[in-house]
């Protein structure tokens, strides 16, 4: 990722650690604003792909329904 940043602008060394963890605050906060809204908003797989999120697709919501399905997810 710091390489493809790196392509689009223009940044210091210095700056790396703190551009990976913001982008890893960014990739936790999407997961979990994708979960909220279109996983525990709904209680059956059926409705849960009725409205799955239009960037990702159907079988990788319904890998990702199964997933945070698992009792060891929970």
């Amino acid at each position: 990722m710091w390489v493809y940043i790196n392509e689009k602008f223009i940044l210091p060394v210095g700056s790396k650690e703190w551009v990976m963890k913001k982008l890893c605050e960014a990739w936790k906060k999407y997961k979990g604003e994708i979960k909220k809204n279109h996983f525990k908003k709904y209680r059956t797989k059926k409705q849960m792909l009725k409205n799955q999120p239009l960037d990702i697709s159907e079988v990788q919501f319904c890998k990702l329904i199964r997933y945070w399905s698992l009792p060891s997810i929970k």
